[in-house]
């Protein structure tokens, strides 16, 4: 991917600078200003599929799904055969709920990539289709098939977390020590490390890498619920009851890995269990939202950004790069690799 896309833009810039020396040579300042202003043109028009791509991303960050679903379209014909963006189209059209016409873009990326990290990376959010079509075994083969010759922080996160859904305790934990020894700051791989490990019967461990997740103020729900779940089967029914409230208070996707409705369900069940309801729970709390963030140790910038100060999802997963929303794979580091 990165690559191509070097190679790209330093043709690009041998060109245009070219394109600069004759124009002024040859043709005065006059003649240089318009091969100057050609020359922009080109290149706007060259990424046009990134600007559209940029714009769905926007779009998708202020809830206006139907609004970037047109700019995804858009995208995709200004550069219909390029695998990164049926790629990173097909993925945040599967996030916002739009399995079929992701599985189209998938399929052609797949069949049109040029480099094999362009495949892999289709192939990544390919496993995702198959997860969510209940296909899990199918999902985690061709994942497996992927990892042999590619592993990211990305694969690691997402086969983390189909090892833990396929309920082989020692495999899971085994995989997902990896994954950590792989990138320990990744808020998705810790998320599927502490739940192995709780699988697995070792809490107390568990307990130490949701506390450095918690740290890392994740934007997905998974972490505050399963942080919650981890609590909760500790006796810690007051401090579970705070996990489950923070993540019923992050944004779902067609992708997270638990819906909204289990979150509510079991807030209920807790805040029952208590014998309390949600209002006079938080008021027996007796702490402000920011006395909140302070009890769950977030620093105050943290605090802000909890506060509605940054965006939706930053992979990170979800600005649509890992790190944040769900099992994302991230697919880019930034939206040029989108159209190069």
């Amino acid at each position: 991917m990165f690559g191509r896309k070097s190679n790209s833009n330093l043709t690009f810039i041998v060109i245009a600078l070219a394109s600069l020396l004759i124009g002024f040579n040859f043709l005065g300042p006059i003649g240089g200003v318009a091969v100057l202003a050609v020359l922009i043109g080109w290149m706007f028009y060259r990424r046009r599929s990134t600007t559209f791509y940029r714009m769905a991303r926007k779009r998708f960050e202020e809830g206006d799904m139907e609004g970037a679903k047109d700019q995804l379209r858009k995208s995709v014909g200004a550069d219909p055969m390029n695998a990164i963006v049926l790629t990173s189209c097909g993925f945040m059209l599967l996030k916002m709920g739009n399995p079929i016409e992701a599985e189209r873009l998938l399929t052609r990326a797949v069949n049109s990539a040029k480099t094999p990290e362009e495949k892999y990376n289709a192939q990544s959010i390919m496993s995702l289709l198959l997860w969510k079509k209940g296909q899990l075994d199918d999902a985690v083969t061709m994942l497996e098939s992927v990892m042999e010759n590619y592993k990211t922080t990305a694969t690691y996160s997402t086969m983390g977390f189909y090892l833990i859904e396929q309920g082989n305790a020692e495999r899971a934990l085994t995989f997902n020590r990896e994954a950590y020894e792989f990138n320990d700051k990744n808020a998705v791989i810790l998320d599927n490390y502490g739940s192995a490990l709780l699988m697995s019967g070792d809490r107390d461990e568990a307990i130490k890498i949701y506390e450095e997740l918690i740290k890392l103020n994740p934007t997905f729900p998974d972490a505050w619920f399963n942080y919650g779940r981890l609590l909760e089967t500790m006796g810690q029914d007051q401090e579970a009851l705070r996990m489950y409230q923070e993540a019923s208070r992050k944004k779902f996707w067609y992708t997270s890995t638990i819906t909204r409705d289990e979150v509510e369900y079991r807030l209920q069940e807790l805040e029952e269990k208590l014998g309390l309801s949600s209002d006079e729970q938080e008021e027996k709390l007796g702490l402000s939202s920011d006395e909140q963030e302070e009890k769950l140790g977030l620093s105050s910038d943290e605090q802000e950004e909890k506060l509605g100060l940054s965006t939706v999802n930053q992979k990170e997963k979800l600005s649509l790069s890992s790190d944040e929303s769900d099992i994302e794979p991230a697919l880019e580091n930034d939206a040029d690799g989108a159209a190069e």
